[in-house]
């Protein structure tokens, strides 16, 4: 695809794993169909100004999206802290 065509809207719709957290399973399950499999969710962080955005963001993650797509591996989806 051309460069043109890759905007933040592209992005954030097909590449970066962000939304609510329905939003966020769906796009972990879909790109897991697609690729046939993975073993690990990175996350990356960033040095928030506010610290609790970024907590919030991992306690969504890990209470209500891990949960959601825990099936894939046919493991318990694993919190640490």
């Amino acid at each position: 695809m051309p460069d043109s065509e890759i905007t933040a809207e592209y992005m954030v719709d097909n590449i970066f794993l962000v939304g609510d957290p329905e939003t966020v399973a769906g796009k972990i399950r879909r790109l897991y169909d697609d690729v046939g499999g993975f073993g690990a969710v990175l996350a990356l962080a960033a040095d928030w100004p506010d610290r609790s955005i970024w907590e919030r963001s991992m306690t969504l993650l890990a209470t209500e999206v891990m949960p959601k797509v825990a099936d894939l591996t046919g493991e318990p989806a694993a919190v640490s802290r």
